[in-house]
């Protein structure tokens, strides 16, 4: 069983190079959106273990994505972890 990782970031080549590395470690599936309405989406069709989520994304910013994921049952559930460059 693999643990699920969500990667919101609007950074695509940081989201490669993080999905990469994780993927090479073994254990990890991980999928990433460029943008927070992508990154919600996904959360909710692909139900990740933990969201890594970047704090300062052009158009929704990531306390605006984590009010929305924590305002909405089961999204509310999955850990968060906030990144900033």
């Amino acid at each position: 069983m693999k643990f699920r990782v969500l990667l919101i970031d609007d950074d695509e080549t940081l989201c490669e190079v993080i999905q990469l590395g994780l993927e090479r470690l073994g254990g990890f599936e991980v999928g990433f959106a460029t943008d927070g309405k992508s990154g919600i989406l996904m959360a909710k069709k692909g139900n990740p273990d933990v969201i890594l989520l970047d704090v300062c994304m052009p158009k929704m910013n990531g306390i605006e994505v984590l009010k929305a994921l924590k305002s909405q049952y089961p999204l509310s559930q999955i850990p968060v972890i906030m990144l900033s460059g």
